[in-house]
């Protein structure tokens, strides 16, 4: 098969995944790639909510300080 072929090339299998957004382990919403450059924790904003933490990039920044920090 075609796509057999395609997927045993790692390159470019690697391009084709990347299409895919990333979620969240948890809550398995997208991550979004924007960062926030303060400290200040915007609870209630959210594109916040939904941005990769800066400890944990596989979680989004609610997921994080909710189950990691405050448990």
């Amino acid at each position: 098969m075609a796509a057999n072929k395609v997927f045993e090339c790692e390159d470019l299998r690697g391009e084709i995944l990347s299409y895919f957004p990333k979620r969240c382990l948890e809550c398995k919403n997208i991550l979004l790639n924007k960062m926030y450059s303060n400290n200040n924790k915007y609870y209630r904003d959210y594109g916040w909510k939904l941005t990769k933490n800066k400890k944990m990039p596989k979680v989004c920044n609610w997921c994080y300080y909710y189950i990691y920090e405050y448990n």
